[in-house]
């Protein structure tokens, strides 16, 4: 059974930036880690404009966009520009944040083009620099794919734009309908609640979820058959659109609570 596509949509890099600037810090951050975490998001609108250079236009056409309906992604690893002039300008801007980086002698290069071939959850810390790279410019093709791809048909656990997996999910309660949004280009796409979306397991005895009654529109799904966590965001009918990145720092701490105790 197909789910029927709802209506979402992603803020501006301006706006997740503005937003991010005016929250707490999350439980279980440092107060440091998260002024990183702000002041790295707060890069990232002075370079929307300049997606395309990373990012050809071309590649978000309606020919390339039947490549989901064959079920495969949108982008490929031959549509990135690792090379483009932006992404070696933030770059710079990041080692002058973050000066130890600089210090790591990275080639920016590889860590964008490591980023898109890695897991989501990939520990290295070339493929963690190159999520600060080139997030921003996935970030920005994936919102124009949103008016783009029929997702409708997409009934994979991995993401329709870059094939990257889910990182959180999104729960509207109007439609009770579960959303994951990727942990590459955070594209959001529809995909069923009773399905475990690293493993395709669709046993209720095996899936469930955590909550804490203190965050109610926070929780976590997890799945027995493959341990694997998913934070979930609920979104109430009128509400603002959520901010799934400071959501997902949130429910951080209720993750390794979890995975402490074991499922």
């Amino acid at each position: 059974m197909q789910c029927r596509p709802p209506r979402v949509t992603m803020p501006s890099l301006a706006e997740v930036a503005d937003r991010l600037g005016s929250l707490p810090t999350p439980k279980g951050f440092s107060p440091e880690a998260f002024r990183f975490f702000q002041a790295l998001w707060a890069l990232y609108p002075s370079f929307s404009e300049q997606w395309t250079q990373v990012i050809p236009e071309a590649a978000l056409d309606r020919t390339s966009a039947r490549r989901p309906r064959r079920g495969e992604p949108l982008l490929g690893i031959e549509d990135i520009r690792f090379d483009a002039l932006p992404i070696r300008r933030l770059w710079k801007r990041l080692t002058t944040l973050f000066e130890p980086l600089g210090e790591k002698g990275m080639d920016p290069v590889v860590s964008s083009r490591s980023f898109f071939a890695s897991r989501v959850d990939d520990p290295d810390p070339k493929v963690l620099v190159g999520g600060c790279l080139l997030r921003p410019f996935l970030y920005m093709a994936a919102r124009k794919a949103l008016g783009l791809i029929d997702t409708g048909g997409w009934t994979w656990g991995t993401c329709p734009v870059c094939g990257g997996t889910s990182y959180h999910g999104l729960i509207q309660s109007h439609t009770r309908q579960r959303m994951l949004a990727c942990g590459k280009c955070h594209f959001i796409w529809p995909f069923p609640r009773i399905r475990c979306p690293f493993c395709d397991h669709t046993d209720q005895d095996l899936l469930g979820f955590y909550y804490d009654e203190e965050q109610p529109r926070l929780r976590i799904d997890f799945c027995r058959a493959c341990s694997r966590l998913l934070p979930v965001t609920i979104q109430e009918e009128g509400s603002e659109c959520p901010l799934l990145v400071y959501d997902h720092l949130v429910t951080n701490s209720l993750c390794i609570s979890i995975e402490r105790r074991g499922s």
